[in-house]
This record gives C-alpha cells, sequence and structure tokens, in this order.
C-alpha cells in the first residue's frame, strides 16, 4: 500500500516562536492569514484587560466563582492563541479555587481574598504584559516588513 504525505506548508515570519507567544504556529493554524491573527490577538487583548478587572473585583468581594469564571477564560483563550505562558499563570490560579468550588468551601490553605490569590494573580497580570509587549513587537515588524 502506497502512502501519500501531505507535505505541511510552514509559513516563515523571519521570527522565533516563544512560550509567551508562539505567532508563527498560530498564524500557520490560521492559514497564514495576517489580518485575522491580528484581529483575534487585538479581541483578545481586549477582553483580557475587562476580565483582569473583573477577577480583581471577584476578589475583593470574595466571589470565588466569578473570580473562577474569570481566569477559566482567560487561561481558555491563552491556550487558544498559543500563549503558553500566560496559561500558565491563568491555570494555577484556577486550579486550587476550582478544588475549593468543588468541595463548596475555599480550598484547603486558601481564604478568597488572600495573599496568595493576589500574588498569582499579580503574576497572572505580569504574564499578560509580557504576552502585549511580545504582539506588540510582532505587530510592529510586520508592520515594517509591509513598508
Amino acid at each position: 500500500m502506497n502512502q501519500d504525505k501531505v507535505e505541511e506548508k510552514k509559513i516563515n515570519t523571519g521570527m522565533t516562536d516563544s512560550p509567551i507567544l508562539r505567532y508563527n504556529e498560530l498564524l500557520d493554524n490560521l492559514g497564514g492569514k495576517r489580518v485575522l491573527t491580528a484581529e483575534l490577538l487585538d479581541m483578545f487583548i481586549q477582553e483580557t484587560i475587562r476580565r483582569l478587572g473583573e477577577a480583581e473585583d471577584a476578589l475583593n468581594s470574595r466571589d470565588m466563582k466569578g473570580f473562577h469564571r474569570e481566569v477559566h477564560s482567560i487561561k481558555g483563550g491563552a491556550l487558544n492563541l498559543m500563549a503558553d505562558d500566560l496559561a500558565h499563570h491563568a491555570l494555577r490560579l484556577e486550579q486550587p479555587v476550582k478544588a475549593g468550588l468543588a468541595e463548596n468551601a475555599a480550598p484547603e490553605g486558601i481564604i478568597p481574598g488572600d495573599e496568595l490569590l493576589r500574588k498569582d494573580l499579580e503574576e497572572l497580570k505580569k504574564a499578560f504584559k509580557r504576552f502585549r509587549e511580545m504582539w506588540n513587537s510582532i505587530r510592529e515588524k510586520n508592520e515594517a516588513d509591509q513598508e
């Protein structure tokens, strides 16, 4: 039996992927459509700004279900857009809260609003800042390449 090999066409952007944003892989998955990729990344950034604010508000008001919802959504979007570092930090926040919600109590050793969650939320914000900076750098390079 003769097996046909399907040759994958990879897009070469001249940029190196990183755990902060695997842009080349994302672009390849979206068929090389730079405008679509940019629109998705820009929408995700706007949505994440909103969600981070809502997560902080939920934490301040001790609304663990609301906090979990926002962090879970950030994680999902980050995974879909190949932002591994951001997804990792969101997962780190999500897991103990999810475990506590499943037990219908605060996770062991974590009191809603305690400093551990606040510290991890700050780490998530830093990861998001790195993501935004990388995307801005890629966008600038793409624009310079088009000139």
